[in-house]
């Protein structure tokens, strides 16, 4: 077996520990240690990684870890993608013709926005067209405020957390998290993220709203040129169409 085709043990032991969280109703670090036989050093520091990601949380009450929601995400966010996906081309692509400029499904994984389907690019023009499997950053982007606005509170809060200390101004961190923070907290209560980005054409404006399907975090976004409409006027114009078009594509695709 060659270097580049090996195995990452920490990898397998990660998923090893997921695993025994997922079929327990909670599990102590020595527990889980023992089952898959591990250092518990190395189980703690397995444990709080996924704590970490967001696909565990620890009760302080008992020092239990359980599974998050997150991790039946990553079983159901694909059934729920697919059926999205299956009626996104038609329901996207009559937006896109009708508010004029691109529009794209997204959703989210880890802290990047992945895009789903970007084939009602086919019906607009500029700006730059996203396409299906290109990953945004999630801070700087409409759709990435609206998915992490969709997560639970201990998970929201640990994505913002991540996300603020990653790489840039160190001296910056606190205050990046507290906008980081309000960005989502409106995105919240409004239904929808706009936001303004640095693009080699020019400046841009996106907007997003939620797809209301009550699973993994998904969400439309429509963007264009900032020169060609002011925001509040396109608020005004493409949120009820981008969220028509939600509507109509989360229709009978709502997980139990």
């Amino acid at each position: 077996m060659s270097e580049s085709t090996r195995p990452i043990r920490a990898l397998i032991r990660g998923l090893e520990a997921l695993a025994v969280l997922n079929r327990r109703d909670g599990s102590t670090v020595s527990e889980i240690a023992k089952t898959i036989r591990l250092p518990r050093t190395t189980t703690y520091r397995i444990l709080e990684t996924l704590r970490s990601a967001g696909y565990a949380t620890r009760d302080p009450a008992d020092e239990r870890y359980r599974p998050t929601l997150a991790v039946r995400a990553l079983a159901a966010g694909w059934d729920e993608q697919s059926r999205l996906a299956d009626r996104a081309s038609g329901v996207l692509e009559g937006a896109a013709r009708e508010l004029g400029w691109p529009v794209a499904l997204a959703s989210l994984s880890g802290s990047e926005v992945v895009i789903v389907d970007a084939g009602l690019q086919r019906a607009a023009g500029p700006p730059a067209p996203l396409s299906a499997g290109q990953v945004l950053p999630l801070a700087s982007d409409a759709a990435g405020i609206v998915l992490a606005a969709q997560l639970d509170d201990e998970q929201r809060s640990d994505l913002v957390s991540r996300l603020a200390s990653g790489p840039g101004d160190p001296g910056a961190g606190d205050a990046d998290t507290a906008e980081l923070r309000r960005l989502v907290d409106e995105a919240r209560g409004a239904g929808y993220a706009l936001r303004r980005r640095s693009d080699p054409a020019g400046e841009e404006l996106g907007l997003a709203v939620p797809l209301g399907t009550g699973g993994s975090p998904s969400a439309l976004l429509v963007r264009w040129p900032a020169a060609a409409l002011p925001a509040a006027s396109a608020v005004e114009r493409f949120l009820p169409r981008l969220r028509a078009a939600a509507e109509e594509m989360t229709r009978g695709t709502a997980v139990d």
